[in-house]
């Protein structure tokens, strides 16, 4: 029951699907886009909050809107649709989750994020760490200079 539709993983670390896959999968006659409004409004699902607008282009150079949905959104799909394939790839995501969820699987993500947190601070200080030299080197005096010569440095008098 291996890889019946594909998972990606977003920045966010959270688990989502294709909408166009699973809508494919599912055996759907519908014309996707026609489903996915229907999906959309019967669920009262929300751009930017339950799911992603993205597009891709298929081996003819044409493109296409899909969206991403997270697994839970996907199983709930799978069951209203009903039938023995949505039982079926219902089931994958569950396995798919339990898998996500092992202590394993949690500590990998929360590592990855730390040392997301770690190169970004790290980033930062780089950054502020000239500025900080500057402010030191001001604050100390090492540079101290009296009103008339800096006067004359910047051309004031």
């Amino acid at each position: 029951m291996s890889n019946i539709i594909k998972i990606q993983t977003t920045d966010n670390m959270e688990q989502v699907v294709s909408a166009r896959e699973l809508h494919e999968k599912l055996g759907i006659s519908k014309r996707f886009s026609a489903w996915w409004e229907d999906q959309v409004s019967r669920l009262e699902l929300k751009e930017g909050e339950t799911y992603c607008t993205c597009g891709y282009t298929n081996a003819n150079n044409q493109t296409f809107i899909d969206f991403l949905i997270p697994i839970d959104i996907a199983k709930h799909l799978c069951m209203i649709s009903g039938g023995e394939r949505a039982y079926l790839i219902r089931q994958y995501f569950i396995e798919v989750e339990k898998a996500w969820n092992s202590p394993e699987m949690v500590m990998s993500r929360a590592l990855k994020l730390a040392e997301r947190k770690i190169m970004s601070l790290e980033k930062e200080r780089q950054m502020l760490l000239p500025k900080a030299e500057q402010f030191d080197k001001f604050i100390s005096g090492e540079n101290y200079q009296d009103m008339n010569t800096a006067a004359k440095v910047l051309g004031w008098g």
